[in-house]
């Protein structure tokens, strides 16, 4: 896929599938690893189909039903003969053609011709034509436009040879800092060239971004000016009042979209700047700086979210301060805090390349420095009816103006293969009273509503599919047989993914249409956040049909009620453990539901978290690690996972006391060294998982060792080669886990 497993460009899309038309689907394995030639649109990163050079046919819709169909062959008008398709989009698809007459190839891109509205064919001919004033090494040239047939709107493209950015990236996890740089000094180059001439290209990305290999190194080409727009400024300076695209329209892919154009507000050459920045950090580390479980998510972190700086996402890139300064001001939220023009990036990109410093290089701990929030937030904050004193990691909440802003322009995000959780993590819950808190979750999220955000949520495909699937289905699971007479349970899952199920040691699949799984498999459920409105799914499933749960819900309370009677559970988390993105993908344990955690006395398995990196208004206060030191499931599970969970050091203590626990999970947890000395004291642990704890270094690996049972440490980290040697001799078993990727992906 363009985007990481994450990774990213992780957990926000779906693999780009392939297709044959003589032998259907191709596995994401079966891509060829060879460099290919492509055309601009052959890497779309969120709303295209790549296709196989043997695939000879498209179809595109002409409107009332009507298809066109194009075939390897045929002639565009009278001029260019097709030889291979290379790709689809949202807008149309992408030939290999070459011109009758002058024997050239190139690429060429047909609109699909019933999206040519006034608009669509308005912006068809301001994408050529800003391409066409484009003379510039990094940018693909544009060579001819036209309407085939009558019918379909055209334009012919230089035909590239190389890989897409993304693809590099997605083969290498991440490219050396000289290599990233080189890359995006020439975009900078480029994109200069493309804002004096007052165009926006609106879409930065590591899929957009082709590369390719000379011998004097790597030469970039910025493609997809497919949603390019003029600024508000023409050539001459003059005002231009007929925008091609008026404010309050979006397009553009969530991870790299700046916070003014997410929220449909004019945008100019700095918001290219925040893009190119995005992409940047993805290049260097592995990963974009916002990954969300959904583009809602995605958005919303950008609006609100302090970026992380490069060295804490990647420690072992030992990034120069020079560098971290550079992208933090690429990426910092207020316009006129970024630089002003890609010549002022390229200048200090340059300047890094060759070891100089540049700016005043004064970084901060940026998950750590205080956050400027817009005055909306603030009034926002003090208004809530308990306040607290808000959590060094706690965002501030959009106003629901602006978040019915942030949902609206999601709605109108070309993002094809993703999941949208518009509602997801309680962005739309409001703080209120206790009886509130007794309502269904679904009732809270669909009657107790303005209808601007009731109509948001309607919009959302997946939330429509599972709350449509969920009326019409009394029960998700049936035992029957298959056609071998064996005995099976039947999940009949919505049509859009809600999760991922696994069972006897496979590896998770979606958990999306008919699957049979033979009834004396455990069955393990991962639920991923479009679930989280709705607590009465668990109602959908008996209570021998699920072993291991893992659930992000709005009401932990009524999950409680659904489960506590499944006698086949044994693992149960109220975080996805499954796509590991920090803050994302959790359920929020109030001290209010302590308690009922008591009732799981024949758990094997039990996650809890706390707080979360967005946040949300809260009916009650989210537990720290003292509010757990007398849960009972504590002297019963072998395997203990907690996230986000503040204060933890209380909690740390206490595992000491219950021999039963063999196994801990850490994860993204304010601990250091001296809380690891204290963890220490628990001698019967055997396995232990410390991920995204910065603070714990290779200092702790006598304390380690000092836990003479322990035989297996997990960690993102990387550590020296004589502290894995000193484990090795004491037969203990150190394992390095990109955290990134996921577990068991």
């Amino acid at each position: 896929m363009a985007i990481s497993d994450n990774n990213q460009d992780n957990n926000l899309s779906e693999p780009i599938s392939q297709h044959n038309s003589e032998t259907g689907p191709l596995a994401p394995t079966d891509i060829p690893a060879q460099s290919e030639t492509w055309s601009t649109m052959h890497m779309l990163a969120l709303d295209s189909t790549r296709l196989s050079g043997q695939a000879q046919t498209a179809s595109l819709p002409m409107g009332r039903g009507m298809t066109k169909v194009y075939s390897t062959g045929d002639t565009v008008d009278n001029s260019y003969r097709l030889l291979a398709l290379l790709g689809s989009g949202g807008m149309g698809v992408v030939f290999h053609c070459q011109h009758l007459i002058l024997g050239k190839e190139y690429a060429l891109k047909l609109l699909a011709a019933d999206k040519l509205s006034a608009e669509s064919w308005t912006r068809f001919q301001s994408e050529a034509k800003a391409l066409a004033r484009l003379h510039h090494p990094g940018v693909v040239g544009i060579h001819n436009m036209g309407i085939d047939a009558q019918e379909c709107p055209y334009y012919v493209m230089d035909l590239l040879e190389g890989e897409s950015l993304s693809q590099i990236i997605k083969a290498n996890h991440r490219l050396p800092q000289a290599r990233v740089l080189s890359i995006f000094i020439q975009l900078a180059d480029a994109l200069d060239s493309a804002h004096q001439q007052g165009i926006i290209h609106r879409d930065i990305k590591p899929s957009n971004v082709m590369v390719l290999a000379e011998k004097s190194g790597d030469k970039v080409k910025l493609v997809d000016f497919g949603i390019a727009r003029l600024s508000n400024r023409d050539v001459s300076g003059a005002f231009n009042s007929q925008n091609k695209t008026a404010a309050g329209t979006v397009f553009g892919t969530p991870y790299y979209m700046s916070p003014e154009q997410s929220l449909g507000k004019p945008v100019d050459n700095r918001s290219d700047i925040y893009s190119l920045g995005c992409a940047l950090f993805e290049a260097l580390t592995g990963i974009p700086p916002f990954c969300g479980a959904n583009a809602f998510e995605t958005i919303l972190m950008h609006q609100s979210n302090e970026a992380p700086s490069l060295n804490s996402v990647y420690p072992e890139g030992k990034f120069p301060n020079s560098l971290e300064f550079a992208v933090a001001k690429m990426l910092n939220k207020n316009v006129d805090e970024r630089y002003q023009s890609m010549k002022q990036v390229g200048h200090d990109l340059s300047r890094v390349a060759a070891g100089k410093s540049i700016g005043f290089e004064k970084i901060e701990s940026r998950t750590e420095a205080s956050r400027n929030f817009r005055e909306e937030e603030e009034a926002v904050e003090r208004n809530y009816s308990s306040p607290r004193p808000r959590s060094k990691n706690r965002q501030p909440k959009l106003s629901a103006t602006a978040s019915a802003a942030i949902a609206a322009a999601i709605v109108l995000i070309a993002i094809g293969a993703t999941t949208i959780c518009i509602a997801a993590k309680g962005v739309f819950t409001r703080a209120g009273n206790p009886q509130n808190a007794e309502q269904s979750a679904e009732e809270t999220e669909t009657e107790d509503k303005p209808s601007d955000e009731r109509a948001m949520m309607s919009q959302d495909p997946d939330l429509v599919v599972l709350k449509q699937h969920l009326k019409k289905h009394k029960q998700f699971v049936s035992q029957t047989v298959d056609d071998q007479g064996n005995p099976i349970r039947r999940f009949i899952f919505p049509e859009h993914y809600i999760g991922y199920i696994n069972w006897g040691g496979n590896e998770p699949r979606k958990a999306v249409g008919t699957i049979d799984v033979p009834i004396k498999e455990k069955v393990s459920l991962y639920l991923q956040c479009v679930c989280t409105p709705y607590p009465k799914l668990c109602e959908k499933f008996g209570k021998a049909d699920i072993s291991r749960l893992e659930i992000v819900t709005f009401s932990v309370k009524e999950v409680i009620g659904y489960v506590r009677n499944w006698t086949a559970l044994e693992h149960l988390s109220f975080y996805n453990s499954l796509e590991r993105t920090k803050g994302i993908d959790t359920s929020e344990i109030l001290k209010e539901n302590v308690p009922l955690l008591d009732q799981f006395t024949n758990l094997k398995t039990l996650g809890l978290c706390g707080e979360t990196v967005m946040g949300k208004p809260l009916h009650g206060e989210e537990i720290e690690g003292s509010d757990l030191v007398n849960l009972k499931p504590l002297s019963t599970v072998n395997h203990l996972m907690l996230k986000e969970i503040k204060n933890i050091q209380p909690l740390l203590a206490e595992i000491k006391n219950h021999s039963n626990i063999k196994e801990l999970t850490l994860d993204s947890l304010d601990i250091n060294d001296a809380d690891i000395k204290l963890l220490s004291t628990a001698q019967e642990l055997e396995t232990l998982h410390l991920l995204q704890c910065p603070n714990v270094t290779a200092k702790s690996a006598p304390a380690f060792l000092n836990m003479k049972k322990l035989r297996n440490l997990y960690m993102d980290q990387k550590w020296p080669e004589e502290t894995k040697q000193s484990f090795a001799a004491q037969v203990r078993a150190y394992h390095y886990e990109d955290y990134s990727k996921g577990r068991h992906r």
